[in-house]
């Protein structure tokens, strides 16, 4: 297996930890999972303020 070195932020640091072994899993599987383009996200993220401005 290969080995990696990489900087992360603390947190970052602290949850990665706690995935421990199984973060080559998780890699994994992230790599698979097509990543969702910008103007997807924002249309999500404008669906979510809408719908919340128009709780009574």
């Amino acid at each position: 297996m290969a080995r990696i070195t990489l900087e992360v932020p603390e947190e970052l640091s602290e949850q990665l930890a706690q995935v421990g072994d199984r973060l080559p899993e998780l890699l994994s599987l992230s790599l698979q999972q097509p990543a969702l383009s910008a103007h997807i996200y924002r249309y999500i993220l404008n669906f979510l303020a809408i719908g919340f401005l128009l709780l009574p």
